[in-house]
């Protein structure tokens, strides 16, 4: 590798001042007897300084005109949603208490119906039994009846072999 092979890497940082004191003493040391690093260097100093000629030369511009005629619009546009907003209140007065009787009326119907509903049959004894594999519940009543329900053991109860914690 020839040094204008390892030292052109450098170049950028030895034109910006970015280089130790060792690597800039190489380069510069290099650029003056080397004919085509010193032409790269003159490059890289030539666009850098077109460059910053070019972000320096942007003047920043003056938003307050831009700002001054969107203002209106903006006014405008305030009064239109606080005109709705109020419209808005006016249908939320009127729906509301609409709502309201209407949740009550059906909280009313459901606990008539909770209260109106006939409740488990009288004189029976339900028993639960365990037989392994297999779990059965049976209700007795005074009248000579006798149900009886055989469950079927749930997808759990079966990778463990049956049902558990019958009463």
């Amino acid at each position: 590798m020839s040094a204008c092979e390892r030292l052109e890497p450098l170049l950028h940082g030895y034109r910006d001042g970015e280089l130790g004191l060792l690597d800039r003493w190489r380069v510069q040391r290099h650029v003056v007897g080397c004919a085509g690093c010193g032409g790269e260097l003159a490059r890289i100093g030539a666009v850098s300084d077109w460059v910053r000629a070019a972000a320096g030369a942007q003047a920043e511009p003056d938003l307050w005109p831009a700002i001054a005629a969107a203002l209106p619009a903006a006014d405008a546009r305030r009064r239109a949603a606080a005109s709705e907003t109020q419209a808005a209140g006016w249908r939320q007065r009127l729906w509301v208490p609409l709502g309201a009787a209407t949740a009550t009326a059906l909280a009313a119907a459901l606990a008539a119906l909770v209260w109106l509903q006939p409740g488990p049959p009288s004189g029976g004894v339900v028993r639960s039994l365990y037989s392994p594999g297999q779990s059965v519940v049976v209700l007795e009543r005074a009248d000579h009846v006798t149900i009886i329900w055989v469950m079927d053991p749930g997808p759990e109860d079966r990778a463990q072999g049956g049902p558990r914690g019958v009463a």
